[in-house]
């Protein structure tokens, strides 16, 4: 019988990358979806075109740079210009803005002022064993608001993290994104094989 951690290992192994193909041509293939009880909070942005930079937040007790990397290649993919670490924020934060560089809503609002319009993204993928606790925000330093808060614990089914559980959240992230462009909420839908589960 093959041991937890082996695997794990094998689930891992070959992890974190998105596909050649653009999203913006056809979502990313996923096994797992984000269901309407997995919502916490949803909002459109107002002006997503002028979004200039995006903050991105991530944590993963397994592999971080393979989440961050994997996150920023498919944020940049979605659309958004340019995707900075917490780091290169903070010296952003240093150079044009005498307010803290701190992620909570209070120091963001307070930065935004003097600095183009961004966005802050956190993404964390946890291993609780056997399941992953993972979460998506999005953040308006303008508001300042959690225009959307995703949370899912799930279980990897076979397929590996990316199918199970992290395409399915850029796929999300790609119709909030192309819904706010559109000024039109994003609902959710049943597929023709599965009328009983709802998604987006």
């Amino acid at each position: 019988m093959i041991r937890v951690s082996t695997l794990l290992v094998l689930l891992l192994t070959g992890c974190y990358q998105i596909p050649t193909k653009s999203i913006k041509d056809k979502d990313y293939s996923s096994f797992g979806f984000i269901a309407p009880r997995n919502v916490h909070a949803l909002k459109l942005h107002d002006s997503i075109a002028d979004v200039k930079f995006v903050v991105l937040s991530t944590e993963d007790n397994s592999r971080p740079q393979k989440l961050n990397s994997y996150v920023k290649a498919a944020l940049i993919d979605i659309g958004f210009k340019k995707v900075i670490s917490e780091e290169e924020y903070t010296r952003l934060v240093l150079e044009k803005s005498n307010h803290g560089s701190s992620l909570d809503l209070a120091s963001l609002y307070r930065a935004q002022m003097d600095l183009d319009r961004f966005l802050v993204i956190k993404v964390s993928l946890i291993n609780t064993h056997p399941r992953f606790s993972h979460k998506l925000e999005i953040i308006d330093p303008t508001k300042p608001e959690i225009l959307v808060n995703v949370v899912k614990n799930a279980r990897i089914m076979g397929v590996g993290i990316d199918r199970d559980i992290l395409h399915p959240t850029m796929n999300f992230t790609n119709r909030w994104y192309e819904a706010s462009k559109a000024g039109k909420m994003m609902k959710p839908y049943r597929r023709e094989r599965n009328k009983h589960q709802w998604r987006y």
